[in-house]
């Protein structure tokens, strides 16, 4: 089917169908089933065996009334979740697994790195570092075990994991520095509650590694190691729907708290940007890795290809994405990101666009892109293949919708509505005012969305820190009214109380 659309950005397409390549989102479409088994009430009494039918009803046609309404638990539990009933024990563990671990893939000097997989692995173990050491500054602290209420594991699996895939998969130091580690906790702190109780800072993503070999798996070396919540910047299988049809999801998902990855927020230069003349509508730079940006990609080819009066309007988006590769285009990539082809800084860009796009690329979450596009008074625009979404962190404390700006596409015509719609909010006096509400909100809670040390920021600003507090003790709060108890006057073995 070909479809022309002309749109007041001065462009006409052509809708196509993106090439084939493997995307995240193919994968969820070819391994998630497109239908669920409901159970229907056919009569006046539900109760009744017989007033019950099974059928076979479509996803499609419960994905949009459903939500998880974080906000409404919190209320749910009359206010009483709060960062401030956290007290957090740090555990001990082994030098191989700690510290000194975290400093040889952080290390600057490592210039080597380039484009690939190695500056990849560099950039996951800056996120665990500054999560890492926003736990250890926090003052919800404590020094004796038998007062917390939550425990820290600082070992770093998946980089153990890395050190293991390194040596070819051949040296068992990695593997076994994983057992000792998970081994070594104080058995009557990590068993009393089966782990739940206890988290580590995952990096990146999660799980912990792409490896898909059994003894890449960090939960296998414990059987309470999968119960173990996890603080990473995003989880695939939560940027899908489908996990909401899995038996007992929603629970597990309790383990999982997304984090913000590390950006630093200078206020200071924050406020000149905000009250900035932006010349920009949107901008984005980044690599052709998933099939929105294919999308997007496809649509950007015949922008710049046709010829139109309307070219004042196309002249605002500045949007490039280039093929993505460990090779050549790879480092094309980065040099196009870094401006050392001879184009602007994407900070600069950033900083002079009144939108900034986010289109999730191997990972669906928000990405360091994210971050840096807010830290410079940018409107995120977070744009999803439907019916794929986007993993937020800190969903319940924060109104992302109210600064944040969420979209679906399915083809080029998706694409180019969205862009449309953002180059018309900048021409009326209606959607400037839209615009500076949303910029107004953003600043009032941008702060706890970047992890300390904060830069030229008021002193007691709230940050990330303290949302991480809250999710942890709003599962603290969770688990106490699920989790299966050990009575306090349990008889001793062989005896009994009648």
């Amino acid at each position: 089917m070909v479809l022309s659309v002309q749109r007041a950005v001065g462009l006409t397409l052509t809708l196509t169908t993106p090439s084939s390549s493997e995307y995240i989102e193919d994968f969820h479409q070819n391994t998630v089933e497109t239908t669920v088994d409901v159970l229907i009430g056919a009569g006046p009494n539900p109760q009744k065996r017989e007033s019950l039918l099974r059928v076979r009803a479509k996803k499609d046609d419960f994905l949009k009334p459903m939500a998880f309404d974080f906000p409404a638990l919190q209320r749910g539990n009359n206010g009483n979740v709060q960062g401030q009933q956290v007290r957090i024990y740090v555990h001990s563990v082994p030098n191989c697994a700690g510290e000194e671990l975290l400093e040889f893939f952080t290390q600057s000097d490592q210039s080597d790195r380039g484009f690939g997989w190695d500056r990849a692995v560099q950039l996951h173990a800056l996120h665990i570092k500054s999560v890492h050491q926003a736990i250890l500054s926090s003052t919800n602290r404590v020094d004796s075990p038998e007062e917390a209420t939550t425990f820290y594991i600082p070992a770093f699996f998946s980089l153990l994991v890395e050190r293991y895939i390194d040596s070819d998969m051949k040296s068992l130091d990695a593997l076994n520095c994983i057992a000792d580690s998970w081994n070594r906790l104080p058995r009557e702190f990590f068993l009393r509650n089966a782990g739940y109780d206890h988290f580590v800072v995952a990096g990146t993503c999660f799980p912990y590694s792409v490896c898909p070999a059994l003894e890449c798996d960090v939960t296998a070396f414990h059987p309470f190691a999968r119960n173990v919540m996890a603080l990473v910047g995003g989880v695939r299988d939560i940027g899908h729907p489908d996990f909401a049809f899995t038996r007992g999801a929603a629970f597990q998902r309790l383990s999982t708290i997304l984090v913000p990855f590390p950006v630093t927020l200078d206020c200071e230069r924050l406020v000149k940007l905000a009250d900035r003349k932006r010349h920009l509508v949107a901008s984005f730079v980044g690599t052709d890795n998933s099939r929105v940006r294919s999308v997007f990609g496809s649509l950007i080819e015949i922008f710049e290809g046709e010829v139109s009066e309307s070219e004042n309007a196309r002249s605002k988006f500045h949007i490039k994405i280039l093929q993505d590769s460990v090779g050549e285009d790879g480092e094309a990539a980065r040099k196009a990101t870094l401006a050392e082809d001879g184009g602007r800084p994407i900070d600069d860009l950033y900083a002079d666009s009144e939108f900034c796009l986010v289109l999730p690329g191997h990972v669906y979450d928000l990405g360091r892109r994210a971050y840096d596009a807010m830290a410079r008074a940018c409107i995120p625009v977070i744009v999803a293949m439907d019916p794929m979404f986007v993993s937020v962190p800190f969903a319940g404390q924060i109104p992302w919708e109210d600064f944040a700006i969420f979209a679906f596409v399915r083809h080029q015509g998706d694409a180019a509505g969205v862009l449309e719609s953002l180059f018309q909010a900048t021409q009326t006096e209606e959607g400037k005012a839209a615009i500076r509400s949303r910029r107004a909100t953003m600043m009032r809670y941008i702060s706890r969305l970047f992890l300390p040390p904060l830069t030229n920021c008021l002193p007691g600003l709230p940050t990330a820190l303290d949302g991480i507090l809250t999710e942890l003790a709003g599962r603290q709060a969770a688990w106490s009214l699920i989790s299966t108890v050990r009575p306090g006057n349990l008889p001793s073995p062989g005896q009994i109380a009648v």
